[in-house]
């Protein structure tokens, strides 16, 4: 991994399929994707990609068998 790609001192990003946590610079939540954003911003956005897939797929799940 080249020195470009490096993520900031002690950043964390871990996504579950039932979520995700990440963590910069002594900060968590929104406050952390802030600054990834800022040094990283294609790893966010994919981040926010994968949110919103997941978000539709639970959304099509619920529609499909709920509706009768």
């Amino acid at each position: 991994m080249s020195a470009s790609y490096a993520p900031p001192a002690g950043a964390s990003l871990h996504v579950s399929v039932s979520g995700f946590r990440a963590q910069a610079q002594g900060t968590s939540g929104c406050a952390a994707l802030r600054a990834m954003r800022e040094q990283h911003p294609v790893v966010v956005h994919a981040l926010y990609t994968y949110l919103t897939v997941m978000g539709l797929l639970v959304a099509l799940v619920l529609a499909t068998f709920t509706h009768r």
